[in-house]
């Protein structure tokens, strides 16, 4: 609400928000959770003159410590609020390193979550409408 006024986020914000899926062998995902305790995934706002991809990457290793730089890119998909890169891994999480978060005022905890453990997770909405859309 700005001035007792509902104001709806346009497409280009909704375009500026991107993110990481990276999915690990045994079906984790990686996710982040905020000081507000939701979970997402790492995603955020992209700077001027990034590209989606480059504003992506810059994101996971701001939020999650994981750099993604050398590591393909399995698919891309628009969801609610933001433009997310899939990545995949021919190993399990805990043999990905991952490093300290460079954004402690935003995140508290990062995470390989099971799908069982994400269903009972505070979920941010992109990724309640990612969990529904996996079923």
């Amino acid at each position: 609400m700005k001035n007792g006024i509902r104001v709806k986020m346009s497409n280009k914000d909704t375009l500026d928000v991107v993110g990481v899926i990276c999915l690990d062998k045994l079906g984790r995902v990686l996710l982040v959770e905020g000081r507000c305790g939701k979970w997402s995934f790492p995603k955020g706002r992209r700077k001027e003159l990034e590209t989606p991809h480059q504003g992506a990457l810059r994101e996971a290793l701001e939020e999650a410590g994981i750099d993604l730089k050398n590591t393909p890119i399995q698919a891309k998909i628009q969801l609610r609020y933001g433009t997310y890169y899939i990545y995949t891994f021919g190993k399990s999480g805990d043999e990905i390193r991952l490093d300290k978060p460079m954004t402690p005022e935003e995140i508290s905890s990062v995470s390989w979550v099971t799908a069982d453990a994400l269903l009972r997770l505070e979920k941010n909405a992109d990724l309640r409408v990612y969990t529904n859309q996996r079923g």
